[in-house]
C-alpha cells in the first residue's frame, strides 16, 4: 500500500455558529462534507471538539469510511476564538482521533485560503469579526478579541445592538420601527424575557437576529439601516487598523527605508477610498461603483414587491383608462419620468406631461384631474412639495400612484397605489440602484398596462441585468 495515497485530507472550518468539515484525498477530491454546531473553543473545548467530531463522522460515513479510517486521516482544525493563546494551546493539548491535527484559528485559515498561502490580509465578518494578515511569516491581527467585548460589526453585534434599541424604544427613548416590533414580538412584548433571554445566550443566538435585521434594512427600516451604516463603520475600521498594523511593523523592520506600501515590501495595501474614511469625493465616486453593481440584486427583487400593488393600479387603469398622465418627480426621478413619458406615448399612445409642484404648493391651484392618472417618482418619497402635489391630485379626482422606494414614507401614505423600486438602501450620492430601479418599475407597468410581449421582455429582470455594464465598472481602478 502507497502509505500517501492512503492519507485523507480534512479540513475543518469550526465557526461561531456552525462548524463544516470537508474529507478529501490526497490529490485534493472531495470526499464528502459534514455541517454540525457551534465550535467556537471560547465555548468550551469540549463542546467545540463535539462539533468537530460530529462534523467528521458525517464526512466519514458520507465516503463509505468507518472508525477504523481516522488513522488515515490528516486534519487541519481551523476553530474560532483559537487566537487566544491558552486557546489554541488548549486545544493542541485535547485528545483528537486524527492521524496528526494541526490546530489554527479560522481567521489564519480562511486568510491562507484567500491568497493562496502567499501574503495577504483579509477581514471576516460572521458571528464575530476580525482583521487577518499574513506577511513574510508574520501574523497580524485587529479585533476578534471575543464576545461581548469585542467583534464589533459582526452578526452577534448586530443582534444585540437590535435588542438594545427595542429596550430603548420600550423606554421611549427611541420611536418604534417595523424591525423593533417584530424583535420584541419574538419575546411576548415583554422586556423583562429580553433580559432573561441573553443572559444565558451564545453570540450564535445574537447572530441568529441578523438576517431579520439585514430583511427590514432592505425595506428601508430606519433602525435596521442605521444598525447596517454602523456595521459597515467598524468594519472600516478594522481594514484601516489591519494596514496600520501591518504597515508600522514593516516599517519597523526597514528601518529608515521610504517604501511604498504594499504585499511585495512588507505592508498590506491601505483599503480603498470607501474604507478608509477619504474625501467625501472618494467616498460618493466609491459609493457609486458598489450601488451600481448592486443594482442587478435590487432588479431581480422588484418584480415580487411589485406584483400586488401593479396589479390593483392595472385594474383601475383598465377600468377607468385615463384620458391624460401627469408625472410629478425631482432631479433623477424626474429623469425616470421621462423615461415614462416616452413609453407611454409610444406603446398606449397617451399624452403624459410633467407637474410643476410650484403650483400646488405656492399658488395653491388645484387642476382639473378627474379621472386621470398622477404618478410620481421619488427615492425617499419625503420632498414635501411631492407630497403636498399628490394630495392636490388626489383631492381633485385623479387616480395617485408613486413609484417610491421608501414604502413607509409620507409620501407613500398620500398615494392610492405605491409600486416598490424594492433597491434596499440607498447608499450613493447621486442615487443609483434607485434610479436603475425606479426605469425597471416603468418597464413593469407600461408591460402589464399595455400587455406587449416585447416590453414584457425588456421589464424581464434578466435581460435588464444583462445590459447592466457592471462587470466594466468594476474593473475600474
Amino acid at each position: 500500500m502507497n502509505a500517501l495515497a492512503d492519507l485523507l485530507l480534512l479540513g475543518i472550518d469550526g465557526g461561531g455558529s456552525r462548524c463544516r468539515a470537508r474529507l478529501c484525498n490526497i490529490a485534493g477530491a472531495t470526499l464528502s462534507e459534514g455541517v454540525a454546531g457551534a465550535a467556537n473553543i471560547r465555548l468550551g473545548v469540549e463542546q467545540s471538539f463535539a462539533s468537530v467530531l460530529e462534523a467528521t463522522i458525517q464526512c466519514m460515513s458520507g465516503a463509505g469510511l468507518s472508525s477504523r479510517d481516522f488513522e488515515r486521516v490528516v486534519a487541519c482544525v481551523a476553530l474560532a476564538g483559537a487566537s487566544e493563546p491558552s486557546q489554541i494551546e488548549a486545544a493542541r493539548q485535547h485528545e483528537h482521533p486524527y492521524r496528526m491535527a494541526v490546530f489554527v484559528t479560522d481567521a489564519q485559515a480562511a486568510c491562507v485560503g484567500a491568497h493562496g498561502g502567499r501574503d495577504g490580509g483579509i477581514i471576516v465578518i460572521g458571528t464575530g469579526s476580525i482583521g487577518w494578515a499574513e506577511l513574510n511569516g508574520r501574523q497580524y491581527q485587529v479585533g476578534g478579541w471575543g464576545w461581548p467585548i469585542s467583534d464589533e460589526g459582526s452578526g452577534a453585534w448586530l443582534g444585540c445592538e437590535a435588542l438594545r434599541r427595542t429596550l430603548w424604544a420600550h423606554d421611549g427613548r427611541m420611536a418604534w420601527s417595523a424591525l423593533l416590533r417584530s424583535l420584541f414580538a419574538k419575546f411576548r412584548s415583554d422586556p423583562h424575557a429580553i433580559v432573561h433571554w441573553m443572559t444565558g445566550a451564545s453570540p450564535k443566538d445574537f447572530a441568529a437576529f441578523a438576517p431579520e435585521i439585514v430583511e427590514h434594512a432592505l425595506a428601508n427600516d430606519p433602525v435596521a439601516v442605521e444598525l447596517l451604516r454602523l456595521a459597515r463603520g467598524a468594519n472600516r475600521a478594522l481594514a484601516r487598523g489591519l494596514h496600520a498594523a501591518s504597515s508600522c511593523c514593516a516599517s519597523r523592520r526597514r528601518g529608515r527605508r521610504r517604501t511604498a506600501t504594499g504585499p511585495r515590501c512588507g505592508g498590506i495595501p491601505p483599503p480603498r477610498p470607501h474604507c478608509s474614511g477619504a474625501l467625501p469625493v472618494s467616498e460618493t465616486r466609491v459609493n457609486m461603483e458598489v450601488e451600481w453593481q448592486t443594482s442587478p440584486d435590487a432588479v431581480r427583487r422588484q418584480p415580487k414587491a411589485l406584483e400586488a400593488p401593479l396589479a390593483e393600479l392595472l385594474r383601475c387603469l383598465r377600468r377607468d383608462p385615463p384620458n391624460f398622465i401627469f408625472t410629478s418627480a425631482r432631479g433623477s426621478s424626474a429623469h425616470s419620468a421621462t423615461f415614462g413619458k416616452h413609453l407611454i406615448e409610444r406603446h398606449l399612445g397617451i399624452p403624459v406631461g410633467a407637474f410643476a409642484p410650484n403650483v400646488a404648493t405656492i399658488y395653491k391651484q388645484r387642476l382639473k384631474l378627474n379621472g386621470q392618472l398622477f404618478l410620481t417618482v421619488s427615492q425617499s418619497g419625503r420632498s414635501d412639495d411631492l407630497i403636498e402635489s399628490v394630495e392636490m391630485a388626489k383631492a381633485a379626482g385623479a387616480l395617485t400612484a408613486t413609484i417610491v422606494n421608501d414604502t413607509d414614507s409620507p409620501l407613500a401614505r398620500s398615494s392610492d397605489i405605491v409600486l416598490p423600486m424594492a433597491a434596499g438602501p440607498e447608499l450613493s450620492v447621486a442615487a443609483t440602484k434607485t434610479f436603475v430601479t425606479s426605469l425597471s418599475a416603468w418597464l413593469h407597468v407600461v408591460a402589464g398596462w399595455a400587455g406587449l410581449d416585447e416590453l414584457r421582455q425588456q421589464s424581464n429582470a434578466c435581460r435588464i441585468v444583462s445590459r447592466l455594464p457592471c462587470s466594466s465598472i468594476g474593473a475600474q481602478p
